[in-house]
Protein backbone atom coordinates (compact mmCIF):
# COMPACT_ATOMS: atom_id res chain seq x y z
CA UNK A 1 0.00 0.00 0.00
CA UNK A 2 2.84 2.42 0.82
CA UNK A 3 5.05 1.77 -2.23
CA UNK A 4 3.54 4.22 -4.72
CA UNK A 5 1.80 6.42 -2.21
CA UNK A 6 3.16 9.94 -2.29
CA UNK A 7 5.40 9.38 -5.31
CA UNK A 8 4.23 12.59 -6.99
CA UNK A 9 3.78 14.71 -3.88
CA UNK A 10 6.45 17.11 -2.65
CA UNK A 11 7.25 16.98 1.06
CA UNK A 12 5.53 13.60 1.32
CA UNK A 13 6.51 12.93 4.95
CA UNK A 14 4.87 16.13 6.18
CA UNK A 15 1.88 15.71 3.87
CA UNK A 16 1.11 12.16 5.00
CA UNK A 17 0.97 13.29 8.62
CA UNK A 18 -1.40 16.11 7.63
CA UNK A 19 -3.62 13.72 5.65
CA UNK A 20 -3.86 11.31 8.57
CA UNK A 21 -4.59 14.21 10.96
CA UNK A 22 -7.41 15.33 8.65
CA UNK A 23 -8.72 11.77 8.47
CA UNK A 24 -8.75 11.70 12.28
CA UNK A 25 -10.68 15.00 12.34
CA UNK A 26 -13.29 13.49 10.01
CA UNK A 27 -13.38 10.33 12.12
CA UNK A 28 -14.08 12.53 15.17
CA UNK A 29 -17.44 13.49 13.64
CA UNK A 30 -18.44 9.81 13.35
CA UNK A 31 -16.56 7.83 16.03
CA UNK A 32 -19.13 5.01 16.02
CA UNK A 33 -19.27 4.62 12.24
CA UNK A 34 -18.33 1.02 11.39
CA UNK A 35 -17.06 2.14 7.97
CA UNK A 36 -14.43 4.36 9.56
CA UNK A 37 -13.43 1.60 11.95
CA UNK A 38 -13.04 -0.86 9.06
CA UNK A 39 -10.86 1.63 7.17
CA UNK A 40 -8.67 2.22 10.21
CA UNK A 41 -8.22 -1.53 10.72
CA UNK A 42 -7.35 -2.01 7.05
CA UNK A 43 -4.87 0.88 7.05
CA UNK A 44 -3.28 -0.42 10.26
CA UNK A 45 -2.77 -3.82 8.64
CA UNK A 46 -1.58 -2.65 5.24
CA UNK A 47 0.32 0.59 5.82
CA UNK A 48 3.46 1.05 7.88
CA UNK A 49 3.10 4.82 7.42
CA UNK A 50 -0.40 4.77 8.86
CA UNK A 51 0.67 2.55 11.79
CA UNK A 52 3.42 5.05 12.61
CA UNK A 53 1.19 8.15 12.39
CA UNK A 54 -2.19 7.07 13.78
CA UNK A 55 -1.05 6.68 17.43
CA UNK A 56 0.10 10.33 17.46
CA UNK A 57 -3.57 11.40 17.75
CA UNK A 58 -2.96 14.52 15.64
CA UNK A 59 -6.10 16.31 14.45
CA UNK A 60 -6.17 18.96 11.74
CA UNK A 61 -9.02 20.72 10.00
CA UNK A 62 -8.10 22.72 6.93
CA UNK A 63 -10.38 24.54 4.53
CA UNK A 64 -7.79 25.85 2.08
CA UNK A 65 -4.15 25.42 1.16
CA UNK A 66 -1.64 25.43 -1.69
CA UNK A 67 -0.93 22.04 -3.28
CA UNK A 68 1.90 20.87 -5.49
CA UNK A 69 2.17 17.63 -7.43
CA UNK A 70 4.72 16.37 -9.89
CA UNK A 71 3.82 14.56 -13.09
CA UNK A 72 6.69 13.25 -15.23
CA UNK A 73 4.89 14.28 -18.43
CA UNK A 74 4.41 17.97 -17.59
CA UNK A 75 6.48 18.64 -14.47
CA UNK A 76 5.39 20.37 -11.30
CA UNK A 77 1.76 21.40 -11.03
CA UNK A 78 0.36 23.94 -8.57
CA UNK A 79 -3.20 24.27 -7.32
CA UNK A 80 -5.11 26.31 -4.80
CA UNK A 81 -7.28 23.93 -2.81
CA UNK A 82 -10.46 24.93 -1.00
CA UNK A 83 -12.73 22.61 0.97
CA UNK A 84 -16.28 23.73 1.61
CA UNK A 85 -18.07 21.92 4.42
CA UNK A 86 -21.46 22.98 5.78
CA UNK A 87 -21.30 23.08 9.59
CA UNK A 88 -24.71 21.44 9.83
CA UNK A 89 -23.60 18.53 7.59
CA UNK A 90 -20.04 17.50 8.52
CA UNK A 91 -20.35 14.44 6.30
CA UNK A 92 -20.54 16.63 3.15
CA UNK A 93 -17.49 18.22 1.52
CA UNK A 94 -16.90 19.98 -1.75
CA UNK A 95 -13.23 20.06 -2.68
CA UNK A 96 -12.17 22.58 -5.32
CA UNK A 97 -8.76 22.57 -6.98
CA UNK A 98 -7.92 25.65 -9.05
CA UNK A 99 -4.85 25.24 -11.24
CA UNK A 100 -2.31 28.04 -11.52
CA UNK A 101 -2.22 29.69 -14.97
CA UNK A 102 0.97 27.83 -15.92
CA UNK A 103 -0.39 24.49 -14.71
CA UNK A 104 -3.66 25.04 -16.58
CA UNK A 105 -1.73 25.64 -19.83
CA UNK A 106 0.38 22.50 -19.39
CA UNK A 107 -2.66 20.39 -18.48
CA UNK A 108 -4.49 21.73 -21.53
CA UNK A 109 -1.53 20.81 -23.70
CA UNK A 110 -1.44 17.32 -22.22
CA UNK A 111 -5.15 16.79 -22.89
CA UNK A 112 -4.82 18.13 -26.47
CA UNK A 113 -1.94 15.77 -27.20
CA UNK A 114 -3.91 12.77 -25.92
CA UNK A 115 -6.91 13.53 -28.11
CA UNK A 116 -4.93 12.87 -31.29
Amino acid sequence: MDNKLGSGIKDWEAKRQIMIARFRADYGHFPNDPGFKELIEEFMQKSRLFRESWPMHDVQVVTDCHKRWYDPRIGEMEFEHVTLQPPTHPDLKIMIYTASADTALRLGSLVSNQEC
